[in-house]
């Protein structure tokens, strides 16, 4: 009988240690038990891979940072995070929870790191490790940036046309471009990582290709529409006939173009090939080309006005090998990533088909 009741009496105290651990507070300072190496570690390349998943096993559990929230402010879970994170001020404190390029200013570096005055998060248990910290670290001073993921659903009317997508800020700065080519099911989602910037207000303009002329032509000609992109850096669009004339460029576009020349691409035929072109000062993705099937063995493609001179640029490239329509690890699809960087004229690449293969996480 005292057996049990020392047993009783430990569960009833790490009950208690809980629930102040969980207590109301600051949205940073609120805890999030739970384990601590939920993901691989390595170069931080997405929000939603890299980051999201670390508050999805360590914060954003019920009454701590997920919901319900119970009596902490600051919710952590997918379609919440991002908003309740970048640039936003700290409950209490005067500091600001993530401020995109200064991670050693963050609240939320500052927290998990240990390096604030408060507790470290998580509490009631080891911190994260030092891996995970660093991908934190590096996602901020790299410029915090969002995703991007679009959900297009009725789009009979423009199957096998091309369809282009651009992020543009409210001031009509072009931040990157997509081009799918074509489009190839009436519902069609995509997934680009670090395409949004964290400052707020971009749209998405994008438009259908009616004419098949392979450039844009103002509505009815083709069909065009702008979607504002929240912070979820989710749009979810079904086709309407409500057209925005988006330009045939934005206000400020970069001047260069992005040419790649492909060669010895057989072993790929009636193949789905993606590209991205990626900044590699801050792992923006500037430009996208989805080509639902390569139909020669040496072809081109260009993604306009996307470069800028004196930038350098990762470009990941994979060709689908297993025909499943989403990117494998080598050797179930075929990847490369090669560099380049931009001049006046813009960065043009040139690629023969090898076997020497890279995991490019796309």
């Amino acid at each position: 009988m005292k057996f049990v009741n020392w047993i009783t009496g430990l569960f009833i105290l790490a009950c208690f240690a809980q629930i102040i651990a969980c207590s109301s507070g600051d949205g940073t300072d609120a805890p999030a038990p739970g384990p601590t190496t939920p993901t691989q570690v390595g170069p931080v390349s997405s929000y939603t891979r890299d980051i999201q998943a670390i508050f999805n096993s360590n914060c954003a559990v019920p009454n701590c940072h997920g919901t319900p929230l119970g009596n902490v402010p600051m919710a952590l879970d997918a379609g919440n995070s991002y908003a309740n994170l970048v640039n936003q001020s700290s409950l209490n404190s005067n500091g600001i929870r993530v401020i995109p390029l200064q991670a050693a200013n963050s609240d939320l570096f500052r927290r998990v790191s240990g390096t604030s005055a408060g507790t470290q998060m998580p509490p009631g248990g080891p911190p994260l490790s030092q891996g995970l910290q660093n991908q934190i670290r590096d996602w901020i001073n790299q410029g915090a940036f969002q995703d991007l993921t679009v959900n297009l659903s009725d789009m009979g009317p423009h199957l096998n046309q091309l369809t282009e997508l651009r992020v543009v800020s409210s001031s009509g700065v072009l931040q990157s471009r997509t081009i799918v080519d074509t489009l190839p099911s009436a519902t069609f989602s995509i997934f680009h990582p670090f395409m949004v910037p964290p400052d707020g207000g971009y749209t998405l303009d994008f438009f259908a290709d009616l004419n098949n002329s392979r450039t844009y032509d103002a509505p009815p000609t083709d069909h065009a529409w702008r979607e504002t992109i929240p912070p979820t850096g989710i749009v979810t669009f079904a086709h309407n006939v409500n057209f925005t004339d988006i330009g045939a460029i934005a206000a400020t576009e970069p001047v260069g173009d992005f040419t790649f020349a492909l060669t010895g691409m057989t072993p790929h035929l009636n193949q789905l090939f993606e590209v991205r072109v990626i900044k590699t000062s801050n792992k923006q993705t500037v430009g996208a080309f989805r080509l639902n099937s390569i139909t020669a063995a040496d072809y081109s493609i260009v993604i306009p006005r996307i470069i800028d001179s004196g930038e350098t640029y990762q470009v990941d490239f994979y060709a689908d090998l297993n025909g499943n329509s989403a990117y494998n690890a080598p050797p179930d699809d075929h990847a490369w990533r090669r560099t380049g960087t931009g001049d006046a004229t813009g960065l043009t690449l040139s690629f023969a088909h090898d076997t020497t293969f890279t995991d490019i996480n796309y």
